[in-house]
């Protein structure tokens, strides 16, 4: 496994750093905008601080994975815009599945997807790129994820749920079976979706 480099030190980013750590991947260091100029031995949660994003303009893309620990928020492309961006520069976003999670061996998984602790994913479950599945989400059968959602903590997705790209589902949310959610959906948290949008 290549060594990993954290691109966020955010809340986010700082759980993706435990995730890393559970999966025991090797962490090269992290890089965010504040760290525009690095101190002598600078560090974050015990990892080397490379610099800013630009500094990985000096790295050898082949040698490296990326994890995003930028998180996502209704209605803002910045994480997928960095997705794009790394992607381009030739850097392997690997997907980063907590070992205290569960997902079917038949789901059908894009790039750069991040499931976190506690969540279930069920049989014939497709989750599209650069998507988080946070802490204690659920998502059953035959349902589609479209890429850059993010499926904030606690939500239920039920059976043949199919989501648009680019949406959000709040904390706490639960989407009823065989509902069809548009491209850029926003739904609050602990809403209760029973119809399509």
């Amino acid at each position: 496994m290549k060594p990993f480099i954290i691109l966020g030190t955010g809340g986010h980013g700082e759980v993706v750093c435990r995730l890393l750590k559970d999966l025991k991947y090797p962490i090269e260091g992290v890089c965010d905008p504040v760290f525009e100029e690095v101190k002598n031995n600078e560090s974050w949660n015990d990892l080397k601080v490379l610099g800013s994003d630009n500094a990985l303009l000096k790295l050898d893309a082949s040698k490296y994975n990326i994890a995003l620990g930028l998180g996502a928020k209704p209605s803002e492309n910045k994480r997928n815009e960095v997705f794009e961006k790394i992607k381009k520069n030739g850097f392997s976003i690997p997907n980063l599945i907590h070992p205290f999670s569960y997902v079917a061996e038949d789901v059908v998984l894009g790039e750069g997807i991040q499931i976190m602790a506690g969540s279930i994913v069920q049989t014939k479950v497709s989750i599209g790129d650069n998507c988080i599945i946070n802490s204690r989400v659920s998502i059953d059968h035959n349902s589609l994820i479209g890429k850059n959602t993010h499926v904030a903590p606690s939500s239920c997705i039920c059976g043949d749920v199919d989501i648009g790209n680019d949406s959000y589902i709040g904390a706490g949310s639960t989407v009823i079976q065989g509902v069809k959610l548009r491209k850029n959906s926003f739904i609050k948290a602990a809403s209760l979706v029973k119809d399509n949008n």
